[in-house]
């Protein structure tokens, strides 16, 4: 019994001081950040992940550009929310959140920052990511107005968290359409394929490998490696405590050097001896 727990400490610990959240509304773009939010890092690249789109297939589960399913006039307000699956208390007051809007390919979120910001970002008021002591899956909003004189068949509104305590960043996409009357253009725009935002070719979410989940929602969620050779004590498979802690654990051990790595939600390593020694301590 000791085997497993201290193992599974191992494991799980850098999960506990996580945080994570996914943007609700507008409708976003599906699966986007999956089920509980994915963290980009670093944190110091934040803006810049951002900036870029909306975190990545890889990275983020981003699927591209979708046909927009909410229509707003120009001026109008919209109202933001998001869900802190894994609130973090400094987090939710250090530097909130940003919502921006990208128009086109000759546009920039940078150039269209409707609330909060992030590091820099032009001088901004913060936002709250969440209040004091949050709970977690609670739901949270910000209203933000759209600019005038600007439309759009398909733009793109994003939410983004940076948060430096958890050493990353969160991102959710919605697209949209702005059109003078505030109704949906017609004939409905399409999407063109392998866009990552409005007339921005880039890299689209890959079925395969698949995200995970830990149960219990504890990890958040992370893209599992691709199928390795599996690494233990003997050379065949990890421990036994390994697989008692995520049912799946064995497809998400990997060799690295002499190291192992546990890619459940961020850089959590020890030495092959240590951990061996370690996981054996009764």
């Amino acid at each position: 019994m000791r085997r497993h727990s201290v193992l599974c400490a191992i494991l799980l610990a850098p999960a506990l001081a996580s945080a994570h959240g996914v943007m609700t509304q507008p409708t976003p773009r599906p699966d986007i950040g999956g089920v509980q939010g994915f963290k980009l890092q670093p944190y110091a690249s934040a803006r810049t992940i951002a900036n870029a789109g909306c975190g990545g297939g890889q990275n983020n589960q981003d699927p591209g550009v979708q046909r927009p399913v909410q229509a707003y006039a120009p001026g109008s307000q919209v109202t933001v929310q998001w869900k802190l699956t894994l609130p973090h208390n400094d987090d939710n007051l250090l530097e909130g959140i940003r919502v921006a809007i990208h128009y086109s390919a000759t546009d920039s979120f940078s150039a269209n920052i409707l609330a909060g910001g992030a590091v820099g970002d032009p001088p901004y008021t913060k936002v709250s990511a969440g209040t004091p002591n949050a709970q977690p899956n609670s739901l949270h909003t910000t209203t933000v107005t759209l600019p005038l004189g600007k439309t759009c068949d398909i733009c793109t509104l994003q939410w983004m968290w940076s948060a430096q305590g958890d050493g990353g960043s969160y991102i959710g996409c919605a697209d949209i359409s702005i059109t003078a009357n505030g109704q949906p253009p017609t004939p409905l725009p399409i999407p063109t394929a392998g866009e990552i935002l409005p007339g921005v070719p880039g890299e689209v979410y890959v079925a395969s490998p698949p995200y995970i989940t830990p149960p219990g929602g504890g990890g958040g969620g992370y893209r599992a490696p691709p199928p390795p050779p599996v690494p233990s004590e003997e050379g065949g498979r990890p421990p036994e405590s390994a697989t008692a802690c995520w049912p799946t654990a064995t497809s998400r051990w990997r060799q690295h050097g002499r190291s192992w790595r546990a890619t459940a939600h961020g850089t959590a390593r020890t030495t092959r001896s240590s951990a061996i020694a370690t996981a054996t301590t009764r």
